[in-house]
């Protein structure tokens, strides 16, 4: 993404930390109804912030001792 709008910028200076990282982590903590709510915007404009900024969403069915090691791509 280019350009961060305005409301992005917001709530980035609010929580002081990048816009990916409050998204990320915040959907990974909260889910994303609840993640709207605190960062007070509606879920409709979050799900064009992970469009926008090309955020993925993976989901995996593990066993009980099963679990996931993600890796930043160098």
């Amino acid at each position: 993404m280019r350009h961060k709008s305005m409301l992005m910028r917001e709530v980035e200076a609010k929580w002081k930390q990048p816009i990916d990282v409050i998204l990320v982590d915040g959907y990974n903590e909260y889910g994303l109804p609840a993640l709207a709510d605190r960062l007070g915007i509606n879920k409709a404009t979050l799900w064009y912030w992970y469009m926008a900024l090309h955020i993925r969403f993976e989901r995996y069915a593990l066993r009980e001792n099963e679990v996931i090691i993600v890796r930043h791509k160098s």
